[in-house]
């Protein structure tokens, strides 16, 4: 499929590192097994924001479910970086994993059913998560869960995994696509170049990595550069050097 026009990316969203215990959740009804959720997301977060510009940034206990969904609705990309929690007998009960803070005994949770019900104008989002591609098979329509439920809601184009995924490999991976997408790439090819480079990276396994797959439309996107004020701070400061280096010189040649 060739991509689509050159989209001018106006709004990203990023939800990364929310507020999490580091102790086991207590059950509940929807979350019939405890789990035990590390803090994850903030070496995604600090090289992604590097790269471009997040318009709206819920991490620690902003990463809450008060803020995401009225923030998905204005946003046109979307970047998660938690934990999520698939269902493949009951996919539509999947779940993204949210903040907790200190008036709650357990994290919030969106469900999938949730996105599903949703209207939305973003054409991309990013779930770097655990299994966030997974859930039952359906003939014709795939597997339910975490993509059908974006893109039903009208999100084109979704990038989701297949199995666990690695924290410090995923937060490597998603720099690298970024980069490529920057450079000029599809987001469909720039998900390509970034297996194609952490291939040649003997850090990580290929299995750390490798479970993202790319759904739907691709796009040619534009996306708002990150944190290059440091760099022409740099250069600014060079010139000046250079320039003031010069005068010096010049002036004790003429004395």
């Amino acid at each position: 499929q060739e991509p689509q026009a050159r989209w001018q990316v106006e709004s990203v969203l990023m939800l990364a590192d929310p507020t999490l215990p580091l102790t086991q959740t207590r059950p509940t009804p929807s979350h019939r097994n405890g789990a035990v959720f590390l803090p994850v997301g903030r070496k995604e977060l600090e090289a992604v924001r590097k790269i471009i510009r997040i318009h709206i940034q819920l991490a620690g206990d902003q990463a809450n479910k008060a803020q995401l969904l009225p923030a998905l609705q204005r946003s046109d990309w979307f970047h998660f970086a938690s934990h999520s929690v698939s269902r493949t007998s009951e996919s539509l009960y999947g779940e993204l994993i949210l903040a907790m803070t200190a008036r709650q005994s357990e994290p919030e949770r969106v469900y999938a059913f949730e996105i599903f019900q949703m209207q939305l104008r973003m054409k991309l989002a990013i779930l770097s998560a655990c299994e966030t591609a997974r859930g039952a098979f359906l003939n014709g329509e795939g597997f339910e869960g975490f993509v059908q439920a974006f893109r039903a809601a009208g999100t084109p184009s979704v990038i989701a995994s297949l199995w666990k995924v690695e924290n410090e490999a995923s937060a490597q991976f998603f720099k690298i696509y970024y980069e490529e997408v920057v450079r000029g790439k599809s987001t469909a090819d720039a998900l390509q170049a970034a297996k194609l480079r952490m291939l040649a990276d003997s850090r990580f396994s290929v299995l750390d990595w490798a479970a993202f797959n790319y759904y739907g439309h691709d796009w040619n996107a534009q996306l708002p550069r990150g944190d290059v004020a440091p760099a022409y701070v740099f250069i600014v400061l060079a010139v000046i050097v250079l320039s003031s280096s010069i005068l010096v010189y010049y002036w004790k040649r003429s004395r």
